[in-house]
């Protein structure tokens, strides 16, 4: 996302009142979820991060155990075990792990102290990622 885009998305989200924020964090939520789309991997974890900055609470409520079961469940159907160097043919499997692992960085990227009470549960998936 270009920086001045990221600079508005970042602006807007921290003036949305509760109502709205929650409302559009539901709206990105909903198409975050939906589908894997590879050509904007980046841009929407980007946007993730952008409604972390604003309110890392409801973001990692939203996010964290989405993402977690859903990165859990693709290592578990082999994703990321294929080694490749090819970059014009992703690996299904592994643009979906590389999917689900940019929107849980995305909402943890500036978790602060909000992130202590799941990191029991990240390091679970740190471990899983390892082996």
């Amino acid at each position: 996302m270009p920086r001045c885009a990221q600079a508005t998305c970042d602006f807007v989200c921290s003036q949305l009142s509760p109502s709205l924020f929650d409302l559009a964090l539901d709206i990105v939520f909903q198409e975050a979820t939906s589908s894997v789309r590879t050509n904007s991997a980046r841009v929407t974890s980007q946007l993730v991060s952008c409604f972390a900055r604003a309110d890392t609470a409801k973001t990692l409520d939203k996010f964290f155990h989405l993402c977690d079961r859903r990165i859990r469940q693709e290592l578990e159907s082999g994703a990321g075990s294929t080694r490749s160097t090819r970059t014009d043919h992703a690996i299904e499997s592994d643009a979906t792990l590389n999917w689900w692992i940019g929107l849980l960085t995305g909402c943890m990227a500036n978790a602060g102290e909000q992130v202590r009470p799941l990191l029991a549960a990240f390091i679970l998936s740190l471990s899983a990622a390892l082996d």
